[in-house]
């Protein structure tokens, strides 16, 4: 499983005798291997999980008061009957696993550059080296009593020197040290079936399930920005998300259980990425959009409920004619909207529907699509062919008269024209009355008006 410290898939936690030693390798006195593919294991022992399995009134792995068998890292050997062991046994026998390491003389005094198995048969011991790191089941049924025994074992070997405690944080970056040393990389350690067990693999199906889930939830977190001056990171929130699929992989005692609790950790992570991704929406318009002109933009307004802002992109459809540039990617701020302008081109005048849809830039869906009831005021090309010929007929009539009025020649428009009247030559001598005097004629003075 992974470390929720690190910062990427790099360490993990994986059981002694589920690893086996490579030819050249050996074991450190971390108990941490590499496994390959830039992985670092910290490596547990199998049979103190079981026996801190066995506390409580109803141990992890038993269904109907009946023991299980060789399954998973356990052999049967080594598994409680609560039936025929009482619960005080089973705590002693929980208390002793957890000190038994520490209390091992040939570990207490291993030389200062090297490390001492507790016995040269002990498969375990010489993959684990000094190290006894701690998994309990996960899902336990252990008491108050139970708790308060383990935990004052281990107080008690830190107390008298026996041992020290170290931080989940230092053993996960102790792993992804140790999974990108090149030199211990180039020979990993193999990851195995332990012998004396039964597989306990999971369905095709429960894993083929849970690996979509992570790859979209990885998708979302290639979409997420990370928030400035704060500690969050689109990782750190989308980790939940990831984990809860890996959860879904645990093993159960029966097929059973494996697909009933698989089916409802999936259903829950599933639901939980649905409802993050439907954060992220358009706010409806509630009426229709006019559009002043053939090239007006249409303007939309998105709003993002998450708690980091998200890149996004805009898919659009609309009838032949309608040209919508949402080529560039919107950043949609944290916990906020944002109105988004969209060059926009139609071809002709009328009613339409313009259907959009929001997605991440990772390619997710977002929210739920809209439908825009746009109208256009545009007349598009049969307007600009109209306007260009109304131009060059006028062109053409004014070339028209001008050209017979310079060769002296009367416009046959103008040949019906009735003569003027008395009313018209008193407006024309009003307008010379009131035109600029020309150069050598007196202010006052008024040309004789000519007969027309």
């Amino acid at each position: 499983m992974r470390g929720s410290c690190a910062s990427d898939s790099s360490a993990a936690v994986v059981a002694a005798t589920a690893v086996g030693a490579p030819v050249r390798g050996r074991a450190t006195a971390s108990g941490i291997v590499p496994v390959g593919q830039g992985i670092g294991a910290a490596v547990f022992d199998p049979n103190v999980t079981a026996a801190l399995a066995s506390m409580g009134g109803v141990p992890d792995g038993v269904e109907d008061g009946v023991a299980p068998g060789p399954t998973g890292t356990v052999r049967s050997a080594v598994t409680f009957d609560p039936a025929e062991e009482s619960a005080v046994m089973r705590r002693q026998a929980a208390v002793g696993s957890v000190t038994a390491s520490a209390l091992d003389p040939t570990q207490r005094y291993a030389p200062p550059d090297g490390w001492a198995a507790t016995t040269a048969a002990d498969p375990i011991a010489a993959i684990t080296g000094r190290t006894s790191l701690i998994v309990p089941p996960q899902v336990w049924a252990a008491g108050p009593d139970d708790a308060r025994a383990v935990l004052d074992a281990a107080t008690s070997l830190f107390e008298a020197g026996l041992a020290a405690p170290r931080t989940f944080r230092d053993v996960v970056a102790s792993a992804q040290s140790v999974g990108r040393d090149p030199a211990r990389a180039a020979d990993p350690w193999k990851l195995q079936q332990p012998s004396g067990t039964v597989a306990s693999r999971v369905p095709d199906g429960i894993v083929a399930t849970a690996a979509a889930h992570v790859r979209q939830v990885d998708r979302l977190g290639a979409a997420l920005l990370p928030l400035p001056k704060t500690p969050l990171t689109p990782s750190v929130y989308t980790s939940p998300l990831r984990e809860d699929a890996v959860r879904a992989l645990r093993w159960a005692p029966s097929r059973t259980a494996v697909d009933g609790d698989a089916t409802i950790r999936m259903t829950a992570a599933q639901s939980s990425l649905t409802a993050q991704l439907s954060s992220v929406r358009f706010v409806s318009p509630g009426g229709a959009y006019t559009l002043a002109s053939d090239k007006s933009p249409l303007l939309i307004v998105a709003r993002n409920d998450l708690p980091l802002p998200i890149r996004t992109v805009i898919h659009w459809s609309a009838p032949e004619g309608v040209t919508i540039d949402a080529s560039e990617v919107q950043e949609l701020p944290a916990r906020g909207t944002r109105q988004i302008e969209l060059p926009t081109t139609v071809d002709y005048s009328r009613q339409i529907s313009v259907q959009m849809s929001l997605r991440t830039s990772s390619d997710m869906p977002l929210g739920d699509p809209i439908s825009i009831s746009v109208h256009s005021n545009a007349y598009g090309k049969s307007l600009f062919w109209i306007t260009c010929g109304v131009g060059i007929l006028l062109v053409l009539l004014a070339g028209r008269r001008l050209w017979r009025r310079f060769r002296g020649r009367p416009d046959p428009a103008d040949a019906d024209r009735p003569p003027a009247d008395e009313h018209e030559k008193r407006i024309a001598n009003s307008y010379a009355a009131h035109r600029p005097a020309s150069p050598g004629q007196q202010p006052n003075e008024n040309p004789e008006p000519k007969d027309t």
